[in-house]
């Protein structure tokens, strides 16, 4: 079948997000500190459709897996009464797993 064809790959997911906070009112500053770190992959399938040499449509579906890990802290120090003040860290590491987009379509002009 010309007008149809049938493709596959793999994306590569990987990507460093790093957020920094402060607020300091005076009775009580806050900061806080994270970064998150993943890498992962989505092995994809589509289906093209061609009307002609310039037009088609096409489909695809992709499953994604990444995989995590970061460390957040907060820090809280109340100057009315110190010993409220707190200090907190976490590490944390995990996975996801999805599938999508369900339902895409892509209009393509082919020049």
């Amino acid at each position: 079948l010309k007008k149809f064809n049938v493709y596959y790959g793999l994306d590569v997911i990987a990507g460093l997000q790093s957020v920094k906070q402060e607020s300091i009112d005076g009775i009580t500053d806050y900061y806080a500190d994270g970064d998150i770190f993943y890498i992962g992959g989505a092995p994809l399938i589509g289906i093209d459709y061609s009307f002609n040499r310039l037009l088609s449509v096409s489909t695809e579906m992709k499953v994604r897996y990444k995989h995590y890990s970061g460390n957040y802290s907060r820090d809280e120090q109340d100057h009315i009464t110190p010993e409220n003040s707190q200090k907190t860290d976490y590490k944390y590491s995990g996975s996801s797993f999805d599938i999508g987009p369900v339902g895409f379509i892509s209009f393509n002009i082919h020049l």
